[in-house]
């Protein structure tokens, strides 16, 4: 089992609480098949979790429906165990006797715990089920949806179980295929094309450069741009997920700048791949410098290139013309030489 650093989710405002609800999980991991892995997770600093319901999800794949798998001392579903230590403020996901398929991002999620003085609203077809919880007693009670509404809006007001879940970024698990070893990426960066106009939007000239990341497995890797060193996050779009092909994966991302800056042959843009190996992080780049503009203020390379082979061409022309019309003024003196000799005998 390999392992990477710990990830935290983005800050989100508890719905009881003055501090941030933040949900940790431990990093990317790979593992052989049948081995037990434990995925960690907890909650960020000064936040009680026994004041919360921690639960677990994974999903599959990207886009793929996000399933919910187990919850706080449920223990054990399968092959999932779960085990919390609040006071530790820990709660773990263990997966025992792996298979290729368990290999997907598992989520680490809270919920804020009912409170006695919440209800809990159930509609179901033509009638409403609310059961009121009350710290000394509980009453069920079911009203015919004809005379529910007025009721329903005074009591909508006063309790309401609509509390949000806080989610992890998530720990991508890979376990891998029998007599593969990890690859790590063959990194290209393609230049703009010849061809890219204006943007019709902003009228702004624009180039985009393109990196493709190949032949690699797992498919652990994020990738960035740099120009000159210096981070680009503004004008990137990558691929949300690498696509499998064949027996490795691939991987996309595009860089969109402003003209100007691809037409200076001095700036360096780099595409860096960061690849995940299952023990270590490693970086791959490629980079490629700008070009000096040929165009003169707007014309593109194709159509310089264009303008001076019709230019050479029709110099070429010329230069035939030319050596035909002094042939023929050659053969015409010599016709008239010819002439006047055969006059003077």
């Amino acid at each position: 089992m390999h392992t990477r650093g710990e990830q935290a989710d983005s800050t989100w405002k508890g719905p009881r609480s003055a501090l941030p609800v933040v949900v940790l999980q431990s990093g990317d991991q790979t593992s052989p098949p049948g081995a037990t892995v434990t995925l960690e997770c907890r909650m960020g600093e000064g936040i009680d979790m026994s004041s919360y319901t921690m639960l677990w999800y994974r999903q599959n794949h990207h886009r793929a429906q996000v399933e919910f798998l187990i919850k706080e001392h449920e223990k054990t579903v399968g092959r999932f165990h779960s085990s919390i230590e609040a006071t530790k403020n820990s709660f773990s996901l263990q997966i025992t006797e792996l298979f290729v398929n368990d290999s997907s991002t598992y989520y680490c999620a809270t919920v804020t715990v009912m409170q006695p003085d919440q209800a809990l609203i159930q509609i179901t077809g033509l009638y409403i089920s609310l059961t009121v919880s009350v710290k000394e007693h509980k009453d069920s009670l079911q009203l015919s949806a004809l005379k529910l509404q007025q009721f329903f809006m005074q009591l909508f007001i006063s309790v309401n179980n609509f509390e949000p879940a806080y989610f992890g970024r998530g720990t991508k698990l890979t376990v891998l295929e029998s007599g593969r070893d990890p690859t790590p990426p063959t990194v290209k960066v393609l230049p703009p094309s010849q061809k890219e106009c204006r943007n019709k939007k902003d009228r702004k000239r624009k180039k985009t450069l393109v990196c493709v990341a190949t032949g690699f497995y797992p498919d652990h890797v994020k990738v960035s741009w740099t120009i000159n060193g210096v981070g680009k996050p503004e004008g990137v779009a990558t691929d949300s997920a690498a696509v499998r092909e064949g027996q490795f994966y691939r991987i996309t991302s595009r860089l969109r700048v402003p003209a100007d800056e691809w037409f200076k042959p001095d700036n360096k843009f780099t595409c860096n791949v960061k690849f995940f190996d299952g023990t270590t992080s490693t970086d791959h780049a490629e980079s490629i410098n700008g070009e000096t503009d040929v165009s003169g203020g707007g014309m593109s390379r194709e159509k310089y290139l264009r303008i001076t082979q019709s230019a050479k061409l029709s110099y070429g022309v010329f230069i035939v013309k030319s050596c035909i019309y002094g042939a023929f003024v050659s053969f015409l003196v010599w016709k008239l030489q010819s002439s006047a000799g055969k006059q003077k005998k």
